[in-house]
């Protein structure tokens, strides 16, 4: 059964100070997978206080940072990685990680749910109709022909890499979802998500849907370092935050609107000087 940990904590309580030290603490007992979403914040911070943590490089990996990815595994380091490799993740890293006992930490939730872009309802039924997919009861997506060499396998439409992997999903018949392969967070020892409001996000659902318990710790500093204690939202200080906002109300709240249709782009920065948005709106009211 998967262990994972979501710890729930407001922005600035911690919870990447707090796993920075655990990864430190027991660097020489656990391996580790650190995923970022920035590459900034690993070179500036992660890897400055974390030197053992190892990055994936192209360079050694013939071009492919996924290739050095799981040369890495193989020889037991602990690696540090952006979410746009992570979800890259295939039945290859799936077999490399069975057994090796990583210890997952997830830094914000991860894009485990998004629609195939570039993909209509006409192209699924060109797919159907040259008998290159197959779908099944539960809506997984299949590839048929694997001698395939097209537009559905380009580097921005890479419909038939993501659904030999088993992560395409149709929908009403109109609609193609990528998955993020949910039996990989099985494959870790423990799993670790550093978030802030879990039980609104998509990745929570995702959970949900495929069965993947889990629980809720918060991080508190103790002295010169930081502990994880029982999850209460009701013990974080939400006052001091809401003392710092100013809701404007007043005619620029129509802006975007026309004939009582949103036009978009609202609060963008065109938007905001065409409007003549000044300091002086956030506390004065029309």
């Amino acid at each position: 059964m998967s262990k994972v940990t979501v710890i729930d904590s407001i922005m600035g309580s911690g919870k990447t100070s707090w796993a920075k030290e655990y990864m430190n603490k027991h660097q020489k007992r656990k391996r580790f997978i650190y995923v970022s979403p920035y590459l900034d914040e690993i070179h500036n911070n992660i890897s400055r206080d974390c030197p053992f943590l190892v990055e994936p490089d192209a360079k050694l990996g013939k071009g492919s940072k996924l290739k050095h990815f799981k040369e890495l595994i193989v020889n037991g380091e602990s690696i540090v990685t952006t979410h746009a490799l992570f979800r890259l993740f295939d039945n290859e890293v799936i077999d490399l990680l069975v057994d090796a006992e990583y210890t997952l930490i997830l830094d914000e939730v991860a894009n485990v749910i998004e629609q195939v872009e570039k993909i209509t309802k006409a192209d699924i039924q060109i797919l159907f109709d040259a008998n290159v997919i197959e779908v099944a009861k539960d809506r997984k997506v299949s590839w048929l022909d694997n001698d395939y060499n097209g537009v559905f396998e380009s580097q921005y439409v890479n419909v038939k890499y993501h659904a030999q992997q088993g992560n395409i999903y149709l929908h009403r018949n109109t609609m193609l979802f990528w998955t993020f392969p949910a039996k990989i967070f099985d494959l870790f020892k423990e799993t670790y998500i550093l978030t802030y409001l879990f039980d609104g996000q998509i990745q929570r659902y995702y959970y949900d849907l495929f069965n993947i318990k889990y629980t809720y710790k918060s991080v508190e500093q103790l002295g010169r370092g930081y502990c994880l204690v029982t999850y209460d939202p009701l013990s974080e200080d939400r006052q001091r935050y809401r003392r710092l906002i100013n809701v404007y109300q007043g005619k620029l709240n129509d802006n975007y609107v026309v004939d009582g249709k949103v036009k978009g782009n609202e609060l963008s920065s065109t938007w905001l000087n065409n409007a003549g948005f000044t300091s002086r709106f956030w506390t004065q009211k029309d």
